[in-house]
């Protein structure tokens, strides 16, 4: 049996059927899954739609209070001010300026459908003690040099014995 299949494949007779094996039968979920070839979380799932909404079918969608252009306006300013904010730090600037609360999940799809991408600063790489020695001894090497046989050019180019 496939441990793969979600809610969304269960007809909506399967789902009553599940409903039926639980509260009629007395069936536990894992009892029920094996025999509705489902997951046991598939059986969850559809005993807690049940419980919420009395029903074992979704709605139509949710009911999202999209933003206005002004709000949208609004937070695109913030990607470009704070490029390198957490969707968090971002959140609380947004409320700050609009009292309108949105998750962290939010943030991140406005910032991924408005074209921004997060920013991290590379990582360097720590200095272990092997390097600290290697840097020392090459320090040490060095100074005693004579470093008036040195030209320091800052990168330019410069040709010393033109003819």
């Amino acid at each position: 049996h496939d441990l793969l299949t979600m809610s969304s494949h269960l007809s909506v007779g399967d789902r009553w059927r599940i409903m039926s094996l639980r509260f009629d039968q007395n069936m536990t979920p894992g009892g029920i899954a094996s025999s509705m070839n489902c997951t046991i979380r598939t059986v969850f799932n559809i005993l807690r739609l049940y419980h919420e909404t009395n029903n074992v079918t979704e709605g139509k969608g949710r009911d999202r209070n999209l933003l206005n252009q002004s709000d949208i306006r609004i937070l695109r300013q913030l990607f470009y001010r704070y490029p390198v904010e957490t969707a968090f730090n971002i959140r609380n600037r947004f409320f700050q300026r609009t009292n309108i609360f949105l998750t962290y999940r939010t943030i991140r799809n406005y910032r991924r459908r408005l074209g921004f991408h997060p920013v991290h600063a590379r990582q360097q790489p720590m200095l272990n003690e092997q390097h600290a020695q290697q840097r020392l001894l090459f320090c040490r090497q060095y100074t005693q040099y004579d470093y008036r046989r040195i030209i320091f050019t800052d990168e330019k180019a410069f040709e010393v014995d033109a003819s």
